[in-house]
């Protein structure tokens, strides 16, 4: 979805979301909206994360750097 701060990306994998927006203020925004309708959500903020066995780097500015360590030999 683009906003008036620029594109906010939500990834869908049956309960859990992904977010990225270059304006924080938009994923509160949204995360705001969704507590609203379906009450308390876990919510995991900063520069690494970890989603259906990727690990994401995102200490780089510009970058992001995707492994998937845990699940490679």
């Amino acid at each position: 979805m683009n906003t008036d701060r620029g594109q906010l990306t939500v990834v869908v994998y049956v309960d859990d979301l992904f977010m990225t927006c270059s304006s924080l203020d938009e994923i509160r925004r949204l995360l705001h909206h969704l507590r609203n309708r379906f009450g308390t959500l876990t919510v995991n903020e900063g520069m690494y994360h970890s989603y259906l066995g990727m690990n994401f780097d995102l200490s780089t500015r510009g970058k992001v750097r995707v492994s998937m360590e845990g699940l490679t030999m």
